[in-house]
């Protein structure tokens, strides 16, 4: 696939896609997921298990693992939709696959949350509008917990 011509009009994302993806993927850093339509890129994002400190993810994650002193979590780090694109729904569609993958995630590990760090602000608001709440007032870090993704009836991914 042609990654040398994905911009999603973000630089770090656009040259992480471009330089980084496939190294990442390949090597078992991230596990990346490509959106395509008529054989182009229109979008990706890239998943990682992550220990996230009790006192950053919510009340409840820290009383649940205080035993493990870290909350466990699905890590988003980027998505990116192709910039003539963007407002079509592919950066949604792409978010519900990564919730729905994180789900698949939490059927065989523990899991409590699906985190992210929202580029800017208003990319914070979008994924507030989807349910994620902040980790620190005033931060970009979010959360979603999965009983927040299984009450929107989502159902994880199958092999």
């Amino acid at each position: 696939m042609d990654r040398a011509a994905f911009c999603c009009g973000e630089p770090e994302l656009d040259a992480f896609f471009r330089v980084h993806a496939l190294d990442h993927h390949e090597g078992h850093k991230a596990r990346v997921t490509v959106g395509l339509h008529d054989g182009k890129v229109v979008g990706f994002y890239w998943l990682i298990a992550q220990s996230f400190p009790l006192n950053k993810v919510s009340a409840e994650a820290e009383r649940l693992f205080a035993h493990l002193g870290a909350t466990p979590c699905g890590y988003l780090g980027m998505l990116g939709t192709q910039q003539d694109r963007q407002g079509n729904g592919i950066g949604k569609t792409l978010m519900l696959h990564a919730m729905r993958q994180t789900l698949a995630i939490a059927e065989r590990l523990g899991v409590y949350a699906l985190t992210l760090e929202a580029i800017n602000e208003r990319r914070a608001r979008q994924y507030e509008r989807w349910g994620f709440k902040y980790c620190v007032e005033g931060a970009l870090d979010m959360y979603i917990a999965l009983p927040t993704i299984r009450k929107a009836g989502l159902a994880p991914l199958r092999d």
